[in-house]
């Protein structure tokens, strides 16, 4: 399935929230699914044109005292019907892109210290992310306990808490591989990195 067509159901979903503007949609996405789905601007706007086309959402205009107006979309009965659907379809596999794997894996073009850099920094990221999720779960639990989409969000959020975990064992793995040894055995043998 084309992404296009999946940023039609990372709309949908936000309105099984509440009714929200095109800027709304863009800024709960960014805010709530950003560490693992974003969308753009370029493909929000012509989605919500489409899905008003084919009655999956419907549009209220309103006007504030000195603005224009503001396009509220709410999701109709076709459109919580066609998210549904596709909600039960299994996921498909995605291939992400990621920058510091692929530099990592060119690391032979690396000085030592280039490469221990990268890993520190990405080592910093993660820590403060993690933090940001650790905050976002705390924030579930007191601020929305009482919404029953509550419990889905803390589930997904657990999933990044521990992805982040994750990649900071890996990060600081990789640190003490690199810190224990000299830059020409390294080149020379891979037999000292454990795979455990």
């Amino acid at each position: 399935m084309a992404q296009t067509q999946k940023t039609r159901y990372a709309i949908l979903g936000a309105l099984t929230v509440f009714p929200m503007s095109g800027y709304d949609i863009k800024k709960w996405i960014k805010d709530t699914t950003g560490s693992f789905w974003a969308e753009s601007s370029g493909r929000v706007y012509p989605m919500l044109s489409e899905m008003l086309r084919e009655k999956f959402v419907t549009c209220n205009l309103t006007q504030s005292v000195g603005k224009r107006c503001k396009k509220t979309y709410t999701i109709t009965a076709k459109g919580k019907a066609a998210l549904k659907t596709w909600l039960t379809k299994p996921p498909q596999p995605t291939v992400s892109r990621d920058e510091l794997r692929l530099k990592l894996f060119y690391g032979k073009n690396l000085t030592k210290a280039q490469y221990l850099k990268h890993t520190l920094e990405q080592q910093k990221n993660m820590q403060q992310r993690l933090k940001y999720y650790q905050k976002i779960q705390a924030h579930i639990k007191t601020a929305h306990n009482d919404i029953s989409d509550s419990f889905y969000w803390l589930l997904t959020i657990k999933g990044a808490i521990y992805h982040a975990r994750a990649e900071l064992a890996w990060c600081k793995d990789i640190h003490k591989i690199m810190a224990s040894k000299d830059l020409a055995s390294l080149k020379k043998s891979h037999k000292s990195i454990s795979f455990t």
